[in-house]
Formats: C-alpha cells, structure tokens, sequence
C-alpha cells in the first residue's frame, strides 16, 4: 500500500473512530433521558431533573434537553407551592401531622424550600427521630438507601443539609437527625443510626435483650409497633373499608400507614380517594357545606376530582343565590337576624358574593339604630 493511499484512510478512520463515540455519547444520553422519563411518571421530579441535566451533557441536543428542564422545574416549583399552602392552611386549623406531611411533601418538590424548612423546624412539635453519622463518601441517596431502605427519600436529607447537591458528598463525621420510618425493620436501622429521642430501642437487637422478666417488658411493647406491623395487609384493609363506604375507619387505616411510612404513594392517594368519596355522598345528599370541606383535603392534583369539583361549585353557586333570595325575602319583612343568617351561608358557599357581604353591614348597621332607639 503506498504512502498516498495510506493518508488517504486516515481521515476514514479518524471519521469513523468520531462517530463511533458519537454514538455511544447519544446512546448513554438516551438511556438517562429515560430513566428521568420513568422517574416523572413516579412523580419523583427531582431524580427526573437529576438524570436529564446528565443527559444535557451528553447529547448534541441540548435545546430539547433544556426545555425539558424548564418545563419539569416549572411544574415542580407549582407542585411545591401547592403543597406548602396545604401545610399553612393544615397548620392553621392545628392539624399538625397532616400539616408536617403536607411541609415534607414540599421538600420532595423543592428541597431548597425555606419556608416549609421554616416550619418543620420552628414551628411544629418534634418528630421521633434516628441518627445518622455521616461516612467518607455519603451523598443524600447513599444515605436514604441506608436509613429509609430508598434512595429516592435522598430530599429528607436535604431538609437537615440544605447546602448539599444530589452529586456532593456530604463532611465525613457530622451528624444528622433524620426522620424515624417505624415501617423500617429495626436491625436495618440500626447498623448506621440510633435513636436521638426517648423511642422504644432501635439499637440494639432483640436477640441481645437480657432474658429477666424485668428487662423483657420494652420488647414487648416494641413488636406491635414496629414487627407486626405489615403495609400492604393495611392496605388491603383501608381498601376494603372504603368499598364498604366505611369512610372515617378507611381515612384512620391509611393515616395509620402514613404514620409508619410518611411518603407511601398508595396511602396517599386511597386518602385522595377516601376524601373525595366521601365528598360526593355529601354532594349527593344535599350536605353542601360539608361536602365543600372535605373536598378541601383532597389534592388538587388528584385527577378524577376535576369534573365532579367544576359541577360542585355551579352547584354550590346556584345554592347561594337560593340563600341570597331568601336573605332578601327576610329582610323586606324586616325579619333582620334571619336575613343576616342566611347572607352569612351565602358567603360560606360563595366567599366572593359581593352582594351578601355588603348587605349583611347594612342589616347590621339597621339592628344597631333599631336597638338605639328602643
């Protein structure tokens, strides 16, 4: 082969050799383009960000890959707003367990989130909690993998280290106090946290509990909490309750679920479901007021809500113009009290009628002279 003809191949191969690892670049930027595809429809948007900024660094189109970013930190930033509200109006009615998930839930949106830190932290009561110390080379996942049995749970780390990225690894030898799962088996738990509150044992195995009567008691007392315990059979039952239209007993076993597993995906949405149930009987059966609060615990982004909600507040509109009349009825037969009573449910049906608030200070403004003068 001459000279020529060898310079000649070269930029062949040269060409070849670039294309080859074009090629494997785009390949590996479509395998995490799908891992963030599958994580997206789990709802974890945080991994699904995670795996598509890695793809952004692999494949030559990064304009795709960057308006997909946008949309998903978008929709989470949403999510995260949506959930810190439900926190604020939770906690304002002193429902601070549903108020503390709703704060959590925040966190798996926007682990940055420093109002719902704010409230975790400052404002509701202590939660039980394990402690971790930190080991050369720990990121958030590694350690939800170890604490919690699931990476995914890697946004619980961030709400005791914010400063921390999904890729950073976290100072060899800090402590953290992290959420206490009961669901989590206890010999699991214990090999790399113990607990920073007065639980029932966590540390220690059962098989190492001295045999005494006297020392035997804490065991006792630690199997119905955390041994016995099986998800998925709760399930099962809050399931069954609710086909049973049984809905106060279904709302207490999914909570119950809650309480050991504080992100179980099929807890939350059998609530969704009991709620909203439990809402249309309401509806149904004329209980508007009622109905219109329980429809309030469910999530707006719980999909069947959508249709049935839009009819309900046509409803609970046509409703309030029913009071309304009745207000005016009452008021032209100088029956003020009654008037001022029914104004009063048109605005718990319809906070923005305008036109009950308004004559509600008329009516009021008319008893003060009328008592004047007697």
């Amino acid at each position: 082969m001459s000279i020529q003809e060898t310079d000649t191949l070269r930029p062949v191969v040269r060409t070849t050799r670039e294309n080859t690892a074009v090629s494997a670049r785009n390949g590996s930027a479509r395998s995490y383009i799908l891992k963030a595809s599958a994580f997206e429809t789990r709802g974890d948007l945080q991994m699904a960000l995670y795996y598509l900024k890695i793809a952004s660094t692999l494949s030559p189109d990064k304009k795709e890959i960057a308006k997909k970013i946008g949309e998903l930190k978008k929709q989470s930033a949403k999510k995260a707003d949506t959930y810190f509200k439900k926190g604020i109006t939770l906690y304002r009615g002193k429902q601070t367990q549903k108020a503390r998930m709703a704060f959590l839930k925040t966190l798996r949106y926007d682990p940055q989130h420093k109002k719902a830190m704010h409230y975790l932290n400052t404002k509701l009561s202590p939660f039980k909690s394990v402690s971790y110390k930190v080991e050369k080379g720990d990121t958030k996942r590694s350690i939800a993998k170890k604490v919690f049995n699931d990476p995914d749970k890697g946004f619980l780390v961030s709400y005791f280290y914010e400063k921390t990225g999904d890729e950073k690894v976290l100072p060899k030898g800090m402590t953290l106090d992290l959420p206490y799962m009961a669901s989590i088996p206890v010999k699991q738990q214990a090999k790399k946290a113990e607990p920073s509150v007065k639980t029932p044992a966590l540390v220690q195995p059962l098989e190492k509990e001295a045999p005494s009567p006297v020392t035997t008691t804490p065991t006792l007392v630690e199997k119905p909490s955390i041994k016995t315990f099986n998800i998925e059979s709760e399930l099962a039952r809050a399931e069954g309750l609710l086909k049973e239209k049984r809905y106060d007993r279904a709302l207490t076993a999914a909570e119950k679920i809650l309480n050991h597993d504080y992100f179980n995906m099929k807890a939350e949405e059998l609530i969704n479901r009991v709620y909203f149930q439990k809402g249309k009987s309401l509806y149904y059966r004329e209980r508007y007021l009622e109905a219109q609060t329980t429809f309030g615990y469910v999530d707006p982004e719980f999909i069947p809500t959508r249709e049935v909600l839009a009819e309900f507040k046509t409803k609970l509109k046509k409703q309030a113009e029913t009071h309304y009349l009745k207000g005016v009825k009452y008021f032209i037969n100088e029956e003020l009290e009654n008037a001022i009573l029914e104004w009063e449910t048109v605005l718990k049906l319809n906070p923005t009628h305008e036109k009950a608030r308004s004559d509600i200070q008329n009516a009021n403004q008319l008893l003060e002279k009328l008592k004047a003068i007697e």
